[in-house]
């Protein structure tokens, strides 16, 4: 065997071989214990995010155009009745695109939430059904729970109900991006949000498209939402 040959031989069954690993790859990922492996991750992280109980019905990931699907989505606060969890969401789309291989980075082209229903309930005392995260931490530092930058949100068909009282909720948000902390001194998140060119339809009021730029302030027993900048229209 010449060397030419020998050389030959060497690429193409290293070709081969990395072919066939591909292809193990492939349907190791494509697997129903790989599928319940992910199944279970997500779930961890969301509980250890939101301190809920988290239910995911099923989960499909598309390779061809890089999204996710997430059905019978339920995080679970501290109420008592368990017909009316602290979130329901009936499908749950995420798109990814990946920015570099090599450095692992992916960034959320687009999330789709459909039917979401929030059950949020406040007692005589003022204490509410939201949770407080799992995350341990140091020294009482303020937990990082969301960290997100998304360029395109929709939500369709959504319900707030706040003690039982109905409010629907249409959201089509660009270039959101929001920075979420929890504070176990003070048991209260802080958080920033902004977006731009956002519609939002809440109760009765009229989708105006507009940007958006505010703070707020979550405890058990108050929400408050300080807009730095709020621009409606052409204004």
């Amino acid at each position: 065997m010449t060397r030419k040959r020998l050389m030959g031989w060497i690429l193409g069954s290293i070709a081969a071989l990395l072919v066939l690993v591909a292809v193990a790859g492939f349907f190791i990922l494509r697997s129903n214990a790989f599928h319940q492996y992910v199944l279970a991750k997500i779930v961890q992280k969301a509980e250890e995010a939101t301190g809920g109980q988290v239910q995911i019905q099923s989960f499909d990931f598309h390779w061809r155009n890089l999204t996710a699907d997430v059905y019978g989505l339920i995080i679970r606060g501290t109420e008592k009745d368990q017909n009316h969890p602290l979130l329901a969401i009936d499908k749950l789309s995420v798109n990814i695109k990946i920015v570099s291989a090599l450095q692992r980075k992916v960034d959320l082209n687009e999330i789709i939430i459909q039917h979401p229903v929030v059950h949020l309930i406040s007692d005589k005392n003022g204490r509410s059904n939201i949770p407080q995260p799992k995350v341990p931490t140091k020294d009482n530092q303020p937990v990082n729970v969301f960290d997100l930058g998304i360029e395109h949100v929709l939500l369709t068909n959504g319900e707030i109900y706040y003690n039982q009282e109905r409010t629907p909720l249409q959201a089509d948000l660009h270039d959101l991006e929001t920075e979420i902390q929890y504070k176990i001194l003070q048991s209260r998140y802080t958080g920033s949000m902004s977006y731009r060119n956002g519609r939002l339809l809440m109760g009765n009021s009229a989708p105006l498209p507009h940007d958006l730029n505010a703070t707020f302030i979550a405890t058990p027993s108050l929400f408050s939402l300080n807009p730095a900048v709020l621009k409606i229209g052409s204004s």
